[in-house]
């Protein structure tokens, strides 16, 4: 997919600031243990059917969580919610997998961006592949296979073929070798989507190696196989408007048949088309009449055909809208009709609200369920999951201290709005006896500036933050609280810092 909302600095900051006072609606019941020994470690295939170790047939029902092929290098939604409670909420709506757009850039990244630390303190300071990491971890953890998805080469934006002057085809399988061999010990991660979406000027099977998309695939796909011969090796299709029902980027893969993608190591390749109805992939088709009766016919014709002939496994690697039209429930109708009458693996776009052309699986507040399109997905998704936390999220003072004022001088920490990068927070300071001075040492060693205050004036100094009672806030009568605040740039926002008062 190619496009979403963009989500300014204050959005961030306000939804933030919202994840304070919310709580995540999964159900809390069976045991973590449960839900890691659901894993079906690896697949390979078997004609049409995707199959386990065991060679019991296997069904991929995934989403795709997106963010880390953009700028900010981090799953979306980190600034509302905590990875934990993503990977439970993805896992207690049903799907047994998460597929994950990344970019090169992000592979590189040394930082990421728009996570709130207060909620995600484990991926502070990570990089982008360490982030990564732990997303496979608590994929597993969870009881989720991952599917790896090399969406953009860099985080700005999508390319036509599979490598660009800034990312050369060496760099695109250097970096698949490099994450086959990275998670070879994680049988969650069943398998690499090798390009998302290819399009004009690729083409499939035409022997020109600059253009040649199903020829590059066969090369990185056996490239990936010198360092694990277990991954499933997923294939997109191309483009093709020449035909009435004209497909998305991705979607053609008509040419299979004569150029079908060979590997070294056998029974490992998975095709995967992406399909959207017209709010997403405007054509003239949609407005012909008795249209949704000839999407069956187009779709065999540009993918379905491969699993009717048991040629390979189809996994539809993206469907989705926003579900708000009635051509949209159609289609969609028409498309789950599809994939449960073959059989066919898929992968829902998306998790994230706040895709601008399909929006999500959850709404705006990272949390709440999307019940209407998980109804329309029920017949291939079946019923979703009761699932444990395993990290719940962290606690977080938001009210001032109330009844009488202790012996001497006090500060209570109250958080308020967390980001990475920052916070805003308050103190409640209380004496029980007169003061016309005082000051508070708040221990942050991560502080980098004071961005702003209100009855207090701050400085950084070694180890924290000295803040002095300012203007309304310079005095406090005997048994009463002065309630102050600040604004910080902080590598690491505190949650429960030292505070140390003195006053006069």
């Amino acid at each position: 997919m190619r496009s979403f909302s963009r989500l300014t600095r204050l959005a961030v900051a306000a939804a933030v600031a919202a994840s304070l006072v919310g709580g995540l609606a999964v159900a809390v019941a069976a045991p973590a243990a449960a839900a890691s020994e659901a894993l079906p470690g690896w697949l390979h295939t078997s004609g049409a059917t995707i199959k386990t170790a065991k060679n019991k047939p296997y069904v991929i029902k995934a989403v795709s969580w997106f963010g880390m092929e953009l700028a900010s290098c981090a799953p979306h939604g980190l600034w509302q919610i905590s990875l934990d409670e993503g990977m439970a909420s993805i896992k207690s709506m049903g799907f047994n997998t998460v597929r994950v757009p990344f970019s090169n850039e992000c592979l590189a990244a040394t930082k990421t961006d728009t996570i709130n630390a207060l909620l995600n303190p484990k991926l502070f300071g990570k990089s982008g592949l360490e982030t990564l990491d732990a997303v496979v971890a608590r994929a597993q953890a969870y009881g989720l296979n991952v599917i790896l998805d090399r969406h953009r080469p860099s985080s700005s934006a999508q390319s036509a073929l599979w490598y660009t002057k800034a990312y050369p085809e060496k760099k695109w399988i250097s970096d698949w070798t490099m994450l086959a061999k990275r998670y070879k010990s994680f049988t969650n991660v069943i398998g690499v989507d090798l390009h998302n979406e290819p399009h004009k000027p690729a083409c499939w099977g035409c022997g020109v190696k600059s253009k040649d998309w199903q020829a590059a695939a066969t090369r990185a796909g056996n490239a990936v196989h010198k360092v694990n011969k277990n991954l499933l090796i997923v294939v997109e299709g191309i483009e093709d408007i020449t035909q009435s029902y004209k497909t998305t980027w991705g979607g053609a893969l008509g040419a299979v048949a004569k150029h079908p993608v060979k590997l070294k190591v056998k029974n490992h390749v998975v095709y995967s088309p992406h399909d959207y109805p017209q709010s997403v992939h405007a054509q003239a088709f949609y407005k012909k009449a008795g249209w949704a009766k000839k999407l069956a016919a187009a779709w065999d014709r540009n993918f379905g055909y491969i699993v009717k002939k048991k040629i390979a496994p189809v996994l539809l690697g993206e469907f989705g809208s926003k579900f708000a039209t009635a051509n949209d429930k159609s289609w969609m109708k028409a498309m789950i009709s599809y994939l449960k009458k073959n059989g066919m693996s898929w992968a829902y776009w998306t998790f994230n609200p706040n895709s601008s052309s399909t929006g999500g699986l959850v709404k705006d507040d990272w949390v709440t369920k999307d019940a209407a399109k998980l109804a329309a997905l029920k017949p291939i998704l079946g019923a979703g999951t009761s699932v444990t936390i395993l990290e719940p999220r962290p606690t977080f003072t938001t009210q001032p201290p109330t009844g009488p004022v202790p012996e001497g001088q006090a500060a209570t920490w109250m958080l308020g709005d967390g980001w990475n990068g920052g916070y805003v927070a308050q103190l409640s300071v209380s004496s029980s006896t007169p003061l016309t001075h005082w000051t508070v040492m708040i221990a942050d060693p991560y502080a980098t500036k004071v961005i702003s205050t209100w009855g207090v004036v701050c400085s950084l100094v070694p180890g924290g933050i000295l803040c002095t009672g300012d203007d309304w806030g310079v005095a406090i009568d005997a048994g009463q609280r002065q309630l102050v605040g600040i604004v910080v740039q902080s590598a690491l926002p505190p949650v429960n810092p030292a505070l140390a008062v003195t006053g006069s």
